[in-house]
């Protein structure tokens, strides 16, 4: 997933699977957690808050710690991930739950915003420029998280991209452009029939997985990047700069650095919070049709955990109960050579994205009774049986490498993540 011609992208600004309650998975299928004073989870790769949100906003133990260890193979996710708990952590005297969820979503996967949206991420790349260059007033404004294990490099790379994020030159980051060069990069000789190559992915692939994504939606979406329209459709006109990134190229052997969109433009982020659901009726169908879109059942999650954070707020602090750690880059591969990591971990959990890093050595930072949750490929629209099939035994054998074992039966077509456990003595 990382040629330049490749649907995917060498980004993955949101996640390949659905939001999930972490703390949920670890006290269902992990002994004696619910005793334990301080819960730690390691995330690598999972792009855009989503478990964070919605584990904390379910999170109930008030004599119970729960830690977040964040690494990313780049830190315009970091920046992404900072807004997104920044907002969802919002006073609700300034924004209501509804529209933290709309503008959670609109950031999250739509490469067009209003001009309202547009302002209030420039309004707060100003304050996280000021916590960036100062911990302590980051550590008094927002003691939930915590970028000072980051290095200073990285530091300063971060306070650039929230300078990029404030420039109101339009041209400096034409998404619409951008998109569309990528579309034809993708689609090469296809790009004139275009419509027939959605249709093939939507129909083949995602329909039978996420029937709840309607076509036109989809189809949408792959044509202009804007997944969630939750207002007016004329309302989305600036290039949303949190989804802009760098690469290098390599033209007659000199690296030349390159500003665009490298994300996804084939799957979708609609499967991060709109196609599952707590609430059923909103899956309801008349004659085969859902009578609801993904869009709303996305709304719904995410409103739903916006109001779910803004109750815990008001009744505690909730970073007396709640740490969230952002590791420098490439931190993964070091970890075990860090004491104070040693049998730290009650789960760790991989993208699909960089379950490569999952390597041997990571088998000291698990807890004794620790879980290893890695994404699947279910909802990699253009993958093949055999793909998905070659995943599932990489995977197993990579976590057997780990000493881990499979907790249910995993099969990456068809389960949304692979489940292992920690065996101390194992090997």
């Amino acid at each position: 997933m990382s040629s330049t011609t490749d649907g995917y992208g060498t980004i993955t600004w949101w996640g390949f699977s659905p939001a999930n309650d972490l703390h949920e998975v670890i006290t269902s299928y992990s002994k004696a957690q619910n005793n334990t004073e301080e819960i730690n989870i390691l995330l690598v790769g999972s792009a855009d808050a989503r478990h964070i949100i919605k584990t904390i906003s379910k999170f109930k133990n008030k004599q119970q710690k729960l830690h977040f260890y964040i690494e990313e193979n780049s830190l315009e996710l970091f920046a992404r991930q900072l807004l997104f708990l920044r907002l969802a952590f919002e006073s609700n005297d300034i924004m209501g739950a509804q529209e933290k969820a709309e503008l959670y979503l609109e950031i999250l996967g739509n490469v067009l915003l209003r001009n309202d949206s547009n302002d209030y991420i420039s309004k707060k790349s100003t304050e996280f420029i000021d916590w960036i260059t100062d911990l302590d007033k980051m550590h008094k404004s927002f003691p939930i998280c915590d970028c000072s294990n980051l290095k200073f490099k990285e530091r300063d790379q971060l306070e650039a991209i929230f300078k990029f994020w404030q420039n109101p030159n339009q041209e400096v980051f034409n998404v619409m452009n951008l998109w569309e060069n990528r579309l034809r990069q993708f689609l090469g000789v296809r790009y004139d029939y275009r419509d027939n190559a959605y249709d093939w992915e939507y129909s083949m692939k995602l329909k039978d997985k996420a029937s709840i994504v309607n076509w036109n939606d989809y189809k949408n979406w792959r044509e202009y990047g804007v997944a969630f329209h939750i207002r007016d459709k004329s309302a989305y006109l600036i290039s949303n700069k949190t989804l802009a990134s760098g690469r290098i190229f390599m033209k007659e052997g000199e690296r030349i650095p390159r500003r665009g969109y490298w994300g996804d433009i084939i799957n979708s982020p609609f499967v991060t919070f709109g196609i599952e659901s707590h609430e059923k009726t909103l899956f309801e169908q008349k004659n085969n049709v859902h009578v609801k879109s993904a869009t709303d059942v996305a709304m719904f999650n995410v409103d739903t955990i916006m109001k779910d954070l803004a109750d815990k707020e008001n009744k505690t602090k909730i970073s007396d109960n709640i740490q969230i750690t952002f590791l420098p880059i490439g931190s993964t591969t070091n970890l075990h050579k860090k004491s104070k990591f040693t049998s730290k971990f009650n789960l760790v959990y991989f993208s699909n994205s960089m379950v490569h890093l999952l390597k041997e050595d990571l088998k000291s930072v698990f807890h004794p009774q620790g879980l290893l949750m890695v994404e699947s490929t279910k909802f990699m629209v253009d993958l093949k049986p055999e793909l998905h099939d070659e995943y599932t035994k990489k995977i197993c054998t990579m976590a057997h490498n780990v000493n881990c074992q499979e907790v249910t039966s995993f099969k990456a077509e068809k389960d949304n993540y692979g489940l292992y456990s920690y065996q101390e003595n194992c090997g």
